[in-house]
Order: structure tokens, then sequence, then C-alpha cells
């Protein structure tokens, strides 16, 4: 590894940890402070942030030239292709039902409901179907572009979206309790579970 890859794998760190501070309840009570009556649009604010650093790291990824640690030709068209389109359909499809309540978009329409626990769809069979279609996605486009910074890149948000998932099933918990920790009793976290129910 040479300085651009210790470079990006501190770009990552630092994502994950801004990203993972802004979505605390202390942040979140500051940030509505700071914007005194204007606190609803925190969550709006909250997302562009992430997009924009999310963009930046995402610069930084791409600027490397980074070598390749080997190559895969069977595996990129039979494990690349069988986990990755899944993955990106269930991103698309995630994203779709979540955009509105987790962008903060909803604020602009003068809606702000209460959260919902979704038990429909997807999430009959797997409590975090965003994560796992990220993680089978980046890790696809490491099959099939297996490059070092793409390997770090891997492992970065493989580790943050195993941190993530634990302090975001803190949040649920604390929000919807039971109905929450009986959830998470009976549905994976991440491998789905396509037994009858």
């Amino acid at each position: 590894m040479n300085a651009d890859h210790w470079i990006l794998l501190m770009s990552w760190g630092l994502f994950g940890l801004l990203h993972s501070w802004m979505a605390t309840p202390l942040c979140k009570r500051y940030g509505a402070i700071l914007l005194g009556g204007q606190g609803r649009y925190y969550r709006l604010i909250y997302s562009l942030l992430a997009l924009l650093s999310l963009g930046a790291v995402l610069a930084v990824q791409f600027s490397i030239k980074s070598r390749e640690l080997a190559s895969f030709p069977i595996l990129k068209y039979l494990a690349g292709l069988a986990i990755g389109l899944p993955g990106v359909v269930l991103m698309m499809v995630s994203i779709r039902k979540y955009f509105v309540n987790l962008s903060g978009v909803k604020v602009i329409f003068g809606e702000d409901k209460d959260p919902v626990l979704e038990l429909t769809g997807i999430h009959t069979y797997v409590r975090h179907p965003l994560y796992l279609g990220t993680l089978a996605m980046v890790w696809s486009v490491f099959l099939f572009f297996p490059l070092l910074n793409n390997f770090i890149a891997c492992l970065a948000i493989t580790v943050y979206t195993l941190i993530g998932i634990r302090l975001e099933e803190r949040k649920l918990l604390r929000i919807f309790g039971r109905q929450y920790a009986d959830y998470r009793r009976h549905t994976p976290m991440l491998i789905p579970s396509f037994r009858l129910r």
C-alpha cells in the first residue's frame, strides 16, 4: 500500500465516523439547537452532507491508480453477476422505499410523520435489505475490477456497515421497543431466510 491507499482508507474511515456521528441523538439535539426553529430540516441537511462526503470519498477512490490484486475470470461472471445484479436491484428497491422517509425531503412537502417499522415485503426475510444490497454490489465490483483501491473500499464499507447495523439496531430498539425486539428475534440481520411463515 502506498500513501494514496492510506489516504483512501482514512477517507472511508472519516466518512463512516461523520455519517455515524451525525446520526446520533446527541448530534441531532445540537443540530436542532443550531438550526433554531428549523430543527425539522436536520435530516435533510444530514442527507445532503452524507451525499457530498460520499462523493468526495469516491473522487479519491477513482483518482488513485491501483494495481490488480488477482484475476477472477470465472468468478467475475459466475459470482460477480450472481451477487451483483440482485444487490443492485435490492438497493434500488430499498432506496425507492426509504428515500422519502430517510432523506428528509418529506419536510419540504410539510409531511413529518412518526417513523414506521417496516415488516413487510423484503423485510419479511431480512432486517437490513439496503445494507445487504450494498455489500453484494461493492463486492461484485471488486470481483469485476480486483484492484487494491476497490479491495480497501470493500473492507471499509463492510466494517462500517456491520458497525452501522449495530448502532441502527440500538436506535430501532429505543424507538420501537418490544416490537423491534420480537422482529429481530425472528428475522435474520443480513442473510435472508426464505422459510415459510
